[in-house]
């Protein structure tokens, strides 16, 4: 799974945002994975497959059906699983713990994404991105944050311009004072 969670990752990472969809699965898929390999304790990969799969179905569904709804579990899941990452990445990893900073940057994302939707949507799909290709490049230690914080200003750099992008092609073109005096 390694090429696909970096190839995810790449998606996230450059145009998460209008993928919302895409987000959510990504998001479910992971959700799965944890839930499978940390909370079910879930004894060979196939399970952990499964999971992931079913969350992804569930996920797209949701963003569907459900687009606030979907998006602000996603936000919850993308936060808590990058918040995850960051603690690991930094040595302070303890299984008896670890869900405290999953559940920190699940609401982080969760709030995130209700106060500034297309914002928080940006943040969040870069910050999954990243997290996604931190992980596959397998840095450890100040580097591998570094690396991982390099990547999530470029995500939402990326995303922010294409944002003022198509809201500037939205825009009516401004008229000359020409033709308004006719």
């Amino acid at each position: 799974m390694t090429i696909l969670n970096f190839i995810l990752g790449v998606i996230l990472l450059v145009s998460g945002r209008k993928l919302y969809w895409f987000f959510t699965a990504v998001a479910g898929m992971l959700g799965g994975i944890y839930l499978s390999g940390v909370v079910l304790d879930a004894p060979s990969q196939g399970w952990q497959i499964a999971f992931a799969v079913i969350g992804a179905i569930l996920g797209a569904i949701l963003a569907v059906a459900l687009q606030k709804l979907a998006i602000a579990l996603a936000g919850f899941l993308a936060g808590g699983y990058g918040a995850i990452f960051l603690w690991q990445a930094l040595g302070l990893a303890d299984g008896k713990i670890e869900w405290v900073p999953f559940i920190i940057g699940g609401i982080l994302g969760t709030v995130l994404v209700a106060i500034a939707f297309e914002y928080g949507l940006i943040a969040l799909t870069a910050w999954a991105g990243a997290t996604l290709i931190s992980q596959q490049l397998d840095i450890g230690g100040w580097v591998g944050v570094a690396a991982f914080i390099g990547l999530l200003i470029a995500g939402v750099i990326i995303q922010a311009v294409g944002l003022v992008a198509e809201r500037r092609k939205k825009q009516p073109a401004a008229r000359p004072k020409e033709q308004e005096a006719k």
